[in-house]
């Protein structure tokens, strides 16, 4: 039960992590979009730097490195509850589209050429 708990969760983290950034660009303005986007990217990135550190930590820390090990994944699952349980209540999915409005900006986009009048319809 452990390889198949262990591969799940390897296995479906990237595609979490892509989805991570449709999920903010879909919440947000358009003209917030770029900014959303890089501080969440900023925030994704922490992870690999701060990860190691604590692990290191709790596992020097530890009677054992087993029990260092436990420690740094109960941390690790506490961590995905709560952000999961704050996204939950946080996060409204209807409120979004109406904000940004992707549906109706569509009909007004045009090519990056167009304004510099190389190309006309």
């Amino acid at each position: 039960m452990r390889i198949v708990a262990f591969t799940f969760g390897f296995g479906t983290a990237p595609a979490l992590f892509a989805v991570t950034y449709l999920v903010a660009a879909e919440m947000t303005t358009v003209g917030q979009r770029v900014a959303v986007l890089q501080v969440t990217n900023a925030l994704l990135s922490t992870g690999g730097l701060f990860a190691p550190a604590v692990t290191g930590f709790l596992v020097g820390s530890a009677a054992t490195t087993t029990l260092g090990f436990t420690h740094a994944f109960v941390l690790t699952a506490l961590l995905l509850v709560v952000v999961g349980a704050l996204s939950t209540v946080l996060i409204k999915p209807a409120a979004g589209p109406r904000q940004a409005g992707p549906r109706r900006l569509r009909a007004r986009v045009q090519p990056w050429f167009v304004d510099q009048g190389q190309w006309a319809p």
